[in-house]
């Protein structure tokens, strides 16, 4: 499921579309999550059949999923964010964030107790608690705008797509203070995690990477 996503990616950034944030797979693929209008699905992929669905944001921008596979978080446009437990299936809080324009990016941080949040008029992105919102740091990508956040799947760093003509960022978790840019000839357009910790594949208009 997980390779068939990862194609997926690949597929729509070959059209030059924006990766679609709102569709993932719960760790390790046991389940497909899709945000629609003000729900998240739980889809059985072998079967096809949804197995929950969750009250979520009316217009959803971002699913991240906890590398543990027990939480799944839904990023409205307005900023308004639900956690789900997949575990307990049962919804595990719901809170408002704040942020300059339509939100743009959402993953986790770390293994579970917190989450990355971006918004597409700024650069900043907010690191806050699962379990309330409560703010914890802001992290300054350098970047005047973030249009998409994507975490490696088995290490600690995220990218950025930031709009700006020249790359991508990524940012090291574990010293967020170390951070870097992927060149580009052209804008990155869409972005997926790798195969191996720390990778990302990107994509430009007119590249492949």
């Amino acid at each position: 499921m997980q390779t068939l996503l990862r194609a997926l990616c690949l597929a729509l950034a070959a059209t030059s579309c924006a990766t679609d944030t709102r569709l993932a797979p719960s760790w390790p693929g046991s389940y497909l999550l899709v945000a629609e209008e003000g729900a998240l699905a739980v889809i059985e992929p072998n079967a096809g059949f949804v197995r929950d669905r969750f009250e979520a944001a009316a217009d959803p921008r971002a699913i991240a999923v906890a590398s543990n596979g027990q939480y799944a978080a839904v990023l409205g446009a307005d900023g308004a964010l639900s956690v789900v437990d997949l575990f307990e299936r049962r919804t595990d809080s719901r809170f408002q964030l704040i942020g300059a324009g339509p939100a743009s990016g959402l993953v986790f941080g770390d293994r579970r107790s917190t989450l990355l949040a971006a918004f597409e008029g700024s650069g900043e992105i907010q690191v806050v608690e699962r379990d309330s919102g409560s703010p914890m740091a802001t992290i300054q990508t350098g970047a005047t705008q973030v249009r998409a956040l994507v975490r490696a799947p088995s290490g600690r760093r995220v990218a950025a797509v930031s709009g700006e003509p020249d790359g991508m960022d990524w940012i090291d978790m574990d010293a967020p203070t170390g951070r870097g840019r992927t060149q580009s000839a052209q804008p990155v357009d869409a972005i997926a995690p790798g195969s191996e910790p720390g990778e990302m594949w990107c994509h430009a208009t007119g590249e492949n990477r």
